[in-house]
Order: C-alpha cells, then sequence, then structure tokens
C-alpha cells in the first residue's frame, strides 16, 4: 500500500515508545490491553466505511488498517528470538513476547477484515479479475491467518498450561513460517508496482527486506553459535556431578539431615533428563547414608510428566539409609 513504508517506520518508533513506557502495564493487565486492541481494530474496521478526508483514513486509521502497527509489534516479537545470547533487551522483552504477539494479532485482525472484503470476496468469488501475485498473496493471507490464530490461542497461558511443553515449543516454532509467509505476502503485493519504478513501492520493498532478511540472517547466526556451544551428555554428566556434590558437602557442612533436590536445568533449559538423573544417581549414592532424608521435587503438569518420569526410573530403586 502506498505511503506504508513512513507508516512502518512510525509504527517501529510507537511500538518502542510503548515497550519503554507500558511494558510493566502490559505485563500485569494483558487483558485490559488485549480487549483495548480489540476495541480500536472493531472501530477502524467500521470507519473504513464512513467517508473522511484522505490524509485521515490513509495515515491515522491507514497505521492499523494497512497492518503496520500491528507488524511492527510481530518485527519486536521475532527480533527478541535473535538477539545474541547476553543482550541486555532479551530479558525484559522475553518478559512481554508473548502478551505482545498476542496484541500484535488482534491488532493485524483490522488488517485481514478491511482488505479481506475485497480480495478475500474476489479469491472466491471473481478469482479471474485477480492478477497472479494478487492471488498468491491472498492465499498465502489466509494460511497467514489460520497459523496466527493457532500460534495466538497457545500464546494465552491458560492454554499453554494444558499442552505439553515439548508439543507446546514444536507447535511455535511454525512462527518461522509465518514470519517467512509474512515476508513473501509483503513482496507480492509490493513487488510488481516496484517493478514499474515506483518509488514508494521501492521503498517498502527495500525496507521490508531489510527487516526480515536481517532478522532470517541474525536466527541462523544464533542457531549456528547456540548449536557450537552445546556440550555433550559426558560434559553436561559431569557438569551435574559436581553440582550435586557441591550441594550436598554444603549440606554436611552445615549439620543438614535433609536435602531437598530437582531436576535442575531440565525446564527451559531444555537439559537431558536421564543425564541428569544418572548425575543425581552416581552421586547420592555416596552420600545415602549421611542424612536422613535425601529427597527430589520434580515438577510435572498433569498434561507433562516426562521429566518426573525418567527421575524416578533412574532413582525408584534407591533406598535411603538412616545417617549414623
Amino acid at each position: 500500500p502506498e505511503g506504508a513504508d513512513m507508516l512502518f517506520i512510525i509504527s517501529l518508533i510507537i511500538v518502542a515508545l510503548f515497550i519503554y513506557f507500558l511494558k510493566d502495564s502490559l505485563k500485569k493487565y494483558a487483558n485490559i490491553f488485549y480487549i483495548g486492541a480489540a476495541v480500536i481494530s472493531i472501530a477502524v474496521f467500521l470507519l473504513e466505511f464512513l467517508p473522511m478526508h484522505l490524509f485521515v483514513k490513509n495515515n491515522i486509521l491507514g497505521i492499523f488498517a494497512k497492518g503496520s502497527l500491528g507488524t511492527a509489534m510481530f518485527v519486536v516479537v521475532m527480533y527478541t528470538g535473535a538477539l545474541p545470547k547476553g543482550n541486555k533487551l532479551i530479558a525484559p522483552l522475553m518478559k512481554i513476547r508473548g502478551k505482545l504477539s498476542i496484541t500484535a494479532a488482534i491488532l493485524v485482525l483490522c488488517h485481514n477484515f478491511t482488505y479481506g472484503m475485497t480480495y478475500f470476496r474476489m479469491l472466491f468469488t471473481k478469482t479471474s479479475l485477480l492478477s497472479a501475485t494478487q492471488l498468491a498473496a491472498a492465499v498465502i493471507s489466509l494460511v497467514l491467518i489460520a497459523i496466527m490464530i493457532v500460534l495466538t490461542v497457545t500464546s494465552f497461558p491458560s492454554v499453554r498450561k494444558k499442552m505439553q511443553a515439548k508439543k507446546w515449543k514444536q507447535l511455535q516454532r511454525t512462527a518461522y513460517v509465518f514470519y517467512g509467509l509474512m515476508y513473501v505476502h509483503i513482496i507480492l503485493i509490493n513487488i510488481p508496482y516496484a517493478r514499474l519504478g515506483l518509488g514508494m513501492y521501492v521503498a517498502n520493498v527495500v525496507i521490508y527486506s531489510i527487516v526480515f532478511l536481517g532478522y532470517a540472517a541474525m536466527r541462523i547466526s544464533k542457531a549456528i553459535s547456540v548449536k557450537a556451544a552445546r556440550i555433550t551428555d559426558d560434559e553436561l554428566l559431569a557438569i551435574h556431578e559436581k553440582r550435586f556434590t557441591r550441594i550436598l558437602d554444603i549440606a554436611l557442612t552445615n549439620n543438614n539431615d535433609v536435602v531437598i533436590l530437582g531436576a535442575f536445568g531440565c525446564g527451559a533449559f531444555e537439559n537431558n533428563p536421564g543425564v541428569v538423573a544418572a548425575a543425581a544417581k552416581n552421586v547420592v549414592e555416596k552420600y545415602i547414608h549421611a542424612f536422613r532424608v535425601i529427597e527430589f521435587a520434580v515438577y510435572c503438569s498433569p498434561r507433562d510428566s516426562h521429566n518426573y518420569d525418567v527421575f524416578s526410573s533412574v532413582l525408584g530403586n534407591m533406598k535411603q539409609g538412616h545417617k549414623r
């Protein structure tokens, strides 16, 4: 859409300011922001049917109707996952990443409905009137909406808690498909006019290519560095044996007779629970008579008991002795 490049840049600034000033409020009162985004989307969609000054229609309502603001939020969500390890922005952004993606999806639906009134109607009733690029863009848009709805629904904590962690993460990886198709959709819309030499559309292609291809480069680079930094199971075993030994030695020094341990690193850090449980068994066997009680508190949800099952299998047959 004409002027989309400036609207997108303005939207990035607005989103940056929104995060800076309202990130804590978004974290605490997310539902209020979701409702606000829904009200704005519905209002903009309805106002599109009313006569108004072209500037207001293209630039004020346009920042919502053209999907610029929602896309800018998705860009922040994208880049949060691509930032190099240790970046100071990761911690504050990760706390609101899910909430920001839900808000973005609600705002983008305004764009889907506004333009869908024309292009989806043509797609299903007058396909011959669509050019090849318009047809492809419309079909991709439907796929994007389907993926976005699934990702959005499963981003709500109440839904996420009911899913197995592994399956949830696998599902969320379809976000990479979503980001890629979003870029293709935008390029398909702009490239025919850019090829005619229309400056505004050339700028759109350049700006969005820098943003999306830049993200792809950063994400691939991060994936390669993370893979290179991964340690072997033997190295992980040694690390956790040292960790369990250190904990139990401190407990002995302080005359504790009850020790509560856990499945260290087997949650968000995705350590192999079999290796961690094996390390625990190797160390605990040496201290089995040094404490009255050695317990393992391994959390599991009703739908995901993997860590508990592994620890139970590895440690379940160990017999607790009496402290001498």
